[in-house]
């Protein structure tokens, strides 16, 4: 009877321990855009990076989905993001970041100007769209990340959920 506490304890210990390290795995494991030291992605709140990054408030309006929501845009020079909160004043969070300039880049060192090769030796599970070859998509742990290509390089790069 001791030998089979000790083993369902060893049972509850393991299980535990995977239930703990799988969201940590998961959270660590998605696209998300760094700039400076700050990274954030598509679902988290804005929260400071509205004042590290100095973007600055171009819409507010009520959301597209009714109730007392705002959807927000932010911009800075080749840079907007898109938050959307659940009541107004409430706590904002990034729907969308879209990236226009060479001045930014994503974590895996692909920005605007890149090349197609470059784009897939740093992405090898981006794909073309099967009805447009100049969209390219590469999806990890929820963050869909999307490369528009004109005449072989990127010229655009959005983040989505």
């Amino acid at each position: 009877m001791k030998a089979f506490k000790k083993f369902m304890a060893l049972c509850l210990v393991m299980v535990m321990a995977l239930t703990v390290s799988v969201p940590v795995f998961a959270a660590t494991g998605s696209y998300s855009f760094k700039y400076g030291t700050y990274s954030r992605k598509p679902g988290q709140s804005i929260g400071t990076m509205k004042s590290k990054w100095k973007l600055k408030e171009i819409s507010r309006k009520t959301s597209c989905a009714g109730g007392n929501g705002q959807d927000v845009t932010y911009s800075r020079s080749g840079l907007k993001v898109y938050a959307t909160s659940k009541r107004r004043g409430g706590t904002e969070y990034i729907s969308k970041i879209v990236i226009t300039s060479s001045s930014y880049k994503t974590r895996e060192g692909v920005k605007v100007g890149s090349t197609l090769a470059a784009l897939k030796a740093k992405y090898s599970n981006a794909r073309a769209k099967s009805y447009d070859s100049s969209t390219y998509t590469a999806s990890k742990s929820g963050v869909k990340i999307t490369f528009k290509i004109r005449s072989g390089k990127v010229r655009t790069i959005t983040y989505t959920k």
